[in-house]
């Protein structure tokens, strides 16, 4: 994509389930060593949604970035759900967050945008673009995770890392004299054959009759993760800071790159996303920006980057003036 963009996040919205699951009970669970989580994942707790649906997470989020942005229903142009995870697989999950959001009857298109983890990235990516060409002004992108559900003490890495919680903003077309913008983003996909996140859900697995829950439970190869998560994101965070000072960078988001340093961002306030909610697959990244921007770590003018990758291998990123 070409570079800036006279786009901007407008509204912010976060939700987590009440539910704090500790270290010391999914260590126990999963027969690990005290101290095991922390040290290895970078974890000490998350949340695990018990009753709820990923779609009234998603509504609640929803509404807070709909109601920060100022907006109602009949100023919104699209609604997009980036989650990795799914409710259902039919109905699809845009419908059902503009069912949950109470819009049915508005006849605003509602469709999922999905490439794992790094939906909400894909999203952006996607949103920029139908905005910059004056398609549409305001978008809302939601991402909620419910992946407690997929989880299973017997994958002790993703046991741990993961957690459930849903991110929402508002991006919209900027006024005249607006400074937020967007100046760069980078979307790659480079096919990981050992697939060091999977799963065996899906219509080939009823196929194949998979009913087992171990079965069914995200696999996660961390060693693996890790290591083509820092090289490939590692490029893309050079692709995006190429003709730019790293130190006029407010604040970087990096989806999970615990026990790993990159010398690029020596310098930066690199915003942590996991300790205290674990890995919220693709609502990281908006769960993440809502607690920076409210914990006043990033402010109106500041230049920030998002950067991570997703299962397959997708990777990506964006640098903005938020």
């Amino acid at each position: 994509m070409a570079d800036s963009y006279s786009v901007k996040i407008t509204g912010l919205g976060k939700y987590l389930p009440e539910q704090i699951v500790n270290n010391n009970t999914v260590e126990t669970e999963a027969g690990l060593a005290a101290g095991w989580c922390e040290r290895e994942i970078g974890v000490r707790s998350r949340r695990w949604a018990d009753k709820l649906t990923q779609s009234e997470m998603a509504g609640a989020a929803a509404n807070e970035a709909i109601a920060q942005a100022g907006l109602t229903e009949l100023d919104l142009d699209l609604i997009i759900n980036a989650s990795s995870g799914f409710e259902k697989k039919v109905p699809d999950g845009g419908p059902l967050l503009q069912k949950e959001l109470g819009y049915e009857h508005t006849g605003i298109p509602s469709l999922t945008i999905q490439s794992g983890f790094q939906s909400f990235i894909s999203a952006l990516f996607v949103s920029v673009g139908l905005i910059a060409a004056g398609r549409y002004r305001n978008i809302l992108i939601c991402c909620s995770e419910i992946l407690s559900s997929m989880v299973d003490p017997s994958n002790s890495e993703a046991y741990c890392l993961l957690g459930d919680g849903a991110g929402a903003i508002v991006l919209s077309a900027c006024k005249e004299n607006d400074q937020s913008h967007v100046l760069k983003m980078v979307q790659k996909t480079f096919f990981d054959s050992e697939f060091s996140i999977s799963s065996k859900l899906g219509f080939t697995g009823i196929q194949n009759k998979v009913k087992n829950a171990k079965d069914i439970a995200i696999q996660m190869d961390l060693k693996r993760y890790r290591e083509c998560s820092t090289d490939y994101t590692s490029q893309v965070i050079e692709q995006l800071l190429e003709n730019f000072s790293k130190e006029q960078l407010g604040a970087a988001i990096l989806q999970y790159l615990p026990n790993s340093k990159d010398s690029l961002l020596s310098r930066t306030t690199v915003i942590n996303t996991i300790t205290s909610s674990g890995l919220c697959g693709a609502a990281s990244f908006p769960m993440a920006l809502y607690d920076a921007v409210t914990d006043a770590k990033i402010h109106r003018g500041d230049y920030v980057l998002l950067a991570g990758t997703g299962d397959g291998f997708c990777v990506g990123g964006i640098l903005l003036q938020y």
